[in-house]
């Protein structure tokens, strides 16, 4: 029992310095909270200042925005313009490679022809051999004539 009755008397003891400590502590938590409060309050001004800077900046930044977004819209209307005529074009090169492939038909077309035609041009040798006969006749028959023979090679 004693010895709680020095420990209580202990604990009073100490109570009794912090109880004329309290206005003390009291005043250094206070300084410190006051302290603390300022460095805060200064933390939160600065916050607010920058917040308002990066506010002016969002709102100088929107007509530049919205420009995007339009330009944004722009060049998809343009792509999509720019796939139809890519398609338009493709669809142009095969009716110009379809054209090309009829003008090269004509083209072996045309020169058989013209062999064809050649072919019926150049007299064979029983005609070559009528035509100097005819020559013959006309110019024996002819009152202007002086019997002299004229080669094949000078009609053609």
């Amino acid at each position: 029992c004693n010895k709680l009755k020095s420990k209580n008397k202990n604990i009073s003891q100490e109570l009794e310095k912090l109880k004329s400590r309290l206005p003390e502590i009291e005043e250094q938590a206070l300084s410190q909270f006051r302290r603390k409060e300022s460095q805060l309050l200064s933390k939160l001004r600065s916050c607010e200042g920058r917040l308002a800077d990066w506010k002016d900046r969002w709102d100088e930044a929107q007509p530049t925005l919205e420009r995007v977004t339009e330009l944004e819209e722009e060049c998809l209307s343009l792509s999509k313009d720019n796939n139809r005529m890519h398609a338009d074009l493709m669809k142009a090169n095969t009716a110009l490679d379809d054209m090309q492939r009829s003008v090269a038909g004509l083209g072996s077309t045309n020169r058989f022809l013209q062999e064809q035609v050649d072919v019926l041009r150049t007299p064979r040798t029983e005609e070559k051999t009528l035509i100097i006969e005819v020559d013959r006749l006309e110019r024996r028959h002819s009152p202007h004539s002086t019997n002299h023979y004229t080669p094949y090679s000078e009609h053609t």
